[in-house]
């Protein structure tokens, strides 16, 4: 009885740090100033925000907005606000020229894996035992044949489907590739979920052209819950993390720009399918709709809403232990 008890009692001790953090997170984002210079802390020294400007080029499509520039000047504008906050930012892109999905996973798995590899190497100067020596010398090699694996593919986007699923399936019977997979393992490493954290940035469009109605901000994560991969990949390690973050930048996104808050959802875009980092992709208003194009291309706003992301990234990482405690 006195286990039962310490059993339940553990239970309710984590669902009420559970739904402090989010009703936290919940009331703060409207009493937030998204106006303001952000104040410097030391939250983000150490860690890597990999920004994912969405889509490229500048087509215009809906009266000469253009949802590839625009997500590029935002997150440019973000990249700033964060590196002054002491993070190392990596970009998929950064100019109007549309770059492969396969080639922007590539270069992040690249970046991943070297600070992996960097991180085993400095255990090789501690005293350890042969064999635990041999042990990080054969991951060293083998993360560097992983990163050459995927150089493959920023050399040639046409090598992409030796080791990525496509990001038009839609069978969702597929099976993850055995490179990939490999990689994913050597992604659960603390260092990633500590450190790591991924943006993808983009607006949406409602499914029809005749639509002008829809509206508002909603952020997408993924967790081996979503139904869509349960044939291709179910190890995710940081789905917990990666709604965390949707749901800090959902609340905050919407207040800054005075959008709907159209909450967050679960689904396997290929920018939150392949690598197993934390990651949001942010769908930060709908550009077929007039009131919320309007927004989203004025420098006012614009402001708002970086400042809103960035202070999310901010409060995610202050947070982080707590997140880990629950």
């Amino acid at each position: 009885m006195k286990h039962t008890a310490r059993w339940i009692t553990g239970l309710l001790v984590a669902a009420t740090i559970a739904l402090v953090v989010c009703s936290c997170a919940a009331s703060d984002a409207g009493a937030l100033d998204y106006d303001a210079t952000i104040e410097p802390s030391d939250a983000l020294s150490g860690r890597t925000v990999v920004i994912d400007p969405g889509h490229g080029n500048s087509e215009s499509y809906i009266e000469d907005f253009s949802e590839g520039l625009n997500n590029l000047v935002y997150a440019l504008e973000l990249r700033e606000k964060l590196e002054a906050q002491g993070a190392k930012v990596i970009m998929t892109r950064e100019t109007e020229a549309n770059v492969e999905n396969y080639q922007r996973m590539a270069k992040l798995h690249i970046y991943t894996l070297g600070l992996i590899k960097d991180e085993l190497s400095k255990q090789l100067l501690c005293d350890i035992s042969e064999s635990e020596r041999q042990s990080i010398g054969f991951d060293i090699n083998e993360l560097t044949k992983l990163q050459g694996d995927m150089e493959l593919v920023l050399d040639d986007a046409d090598n992409a489907k030796l080791f990525f699923n496509s990001p038009y399936d839609t069978t969702y019977s597929t099976q993850i590739k055995s490179v990939l997979r490999e990689i994913f393992e050597y992604e659960e490493h603390q260092l990633v979920r500590q450190n790591m954290l991924y943006i993808s940035i983009h607006s949406n469009a409602s499914g029809t052209f005749e639509d002008t109605e829809t509206n508002g901000t909603i952020t997408y994560f993924l967790s081996n819950s979503c139904k869509y991969i349960r044939n291709y990949y179910t190890n995710y390690k940081n789905g917990d993390l990666s709604e965390r973050i949707a749901e800090l930048t959902v609340d905050r996104v919407s207040a800054a720009g005075s959008f709907k808050n159209r909450g967050t959802a679960q689904n396997d875009y290929f920018m939150l399918r392949e690598h197993n980092l934390p990651a949001v992709l942010i769908e930060i208003a709908y550009h077929s709709n007039p009131s919320d194009r309007e927004k989203l291309v004025d420098p006012y706003y614009r402001n708002r809403i970086t400042n809103a992301i960035t202070l999310s990234v901010l409060s995610y990482f202050e947070k982080l232990e707590l997140y880990e405690s629950k």
